[in-house]
């Protein structure tokens, strides 16, 4: 016998074991229905399938709930985002790897984005309880995402955070005191400085004025993204993600949640912070061989470094927005 008839048999001798034992719900016991012969036709919407040949509409067992629920971030952003981008649907099934029996057992989509579900609800209110300063230490921004190839799938995923990627608010918060730091310390070496400079440079105003415009390039470019980042959803609301609503948007929040040519943007901004870092760096060589103040010079390389490190990570979170063309939108 094939393989297929094997398993049916198999099943078959342990529905009826069941039966015995269990005359009133034998399928409470058992996952499948081995009164279904080899190649029968059966119904893709349940949610809880074993094998090739067998079925059952049945709501999940604990096992399977564990498993999804055990999930990695990674891989549960994963199933979410193939639904999103249309390639799951709520007829696909999930194989449950933990499984252990003599066949295999998998779940519907749906199932699983009911499950995930649950779970995102019972973890907001969970938080919701939480005291409102570990809210703010522990607030997060979410990106955007784009849910039009998901409306064919009949699963809706567009309030699921786990399906969007996320950062903490304190990169933004960083990113934005380095930048200034280094607006700061830039301001103080020349307040220090200009005039001994001057005395032995005589392109020293030349000098000043490059880094002036470069610093307040960069100080222009990240103010903006900072101002992006927070008119991003983010872990504070009680709601959780809530469908984007144009209309409802004022003319500040619209303005700052678009980016457009991105992309140049992020390039210009860490070109500015990289040339910056040169500067500064070579700024501090020659200010320590002068008998200058070096302590500016130091402070505007350490800031500028760290917010070099800073944007990397944000500009990960920007390529995950949703995009259109060369402009990036917020929500």
């Amino acid at each position: 016998l094939g393989p297929q008839w094997q398993r049916w048999i198999h099943n078959r001798k342990k529905y009826f074991f069941m039966k015995h034992l269990f005359p009133l719900n034998p399928m409470r016991f058992i996952l499948a229905d081995a009164t279904s012969p080899p190649n029968s036709h059966y119904d893709l919407h349940d949610h809880i399938k074993t094998g090739a040949l067998d079925h059952i509409d049945a709501p999940p067992t604990d096992f399977v709930k564990e498993f999804i629920e055990g999930l990695t971030k990674r891989q549960k952003r994963s199933i979410l985002t193939l639904i999103r981008d249309g390639l799951l649907t709520d007829e696909s099934f999930l194989n449950v790897s933990t499984y252990t029996g003599p066949d295999r057992v998998q779940v519907s989509m749906k199932k699983v984005v009911d499950i995930i579900s649950m779970r995102e609800q019972n973890n907001l209110i969970a938080h919701n309880k939480k005291n409102i300063f570990l809210r703010l230490a522990l607030m997060q921004h979410y990106s955007s995402a784009c849910f039009e190839k998901m409306q064919k799938t009949d699963l809706n995923v567009s309030q699921l955070r786990n399906g969007r990627q996320k950062m903490s608010i304190w990169y933004t918060i960083a990113f934005a005191l380095m930048t200034i730091g280094t607006l700061l310390s830039h301001v103080w070496s020349n307040a220090t400085n200009y005039e001994l400079m001057q005395s032995q440079l005589s392109v020293t105003i030349g000098i000043l004025v490059i880094a002036s415009i470069a610093i307040a390039s960069l100080v222009y470019f990240v103010m903006y993204m900072v101002a992006f980042l927070f008119c991003c959803e983010h872990s504070l609301s009680k709601t959780g993600l809530k469908p984007f609503i144009s209309e409802k948007q004022n003319t500040v929040i619209k303005h700052f949640s678009t980016i457009h040519q991105y992309e140049y943007r992020i390039i210009a901004t860490k070109t500015l912070q990289f040339i910056l870092l040169w500067y500064t760096m070579l700024l501090a060589v020659y200010a320590h061989e002068n008998e200058l103040n070096i302590y500016p010079a130091l402070t505007c390389v350490l800031t500028n470094g760290f917010g070099l490190l800073l944007f990397a990570r944000i500009s990960h979170f920007f390529h995950a927005c949703r995009n259109e063309g060369k402009i990036l939108y917020a929500q």
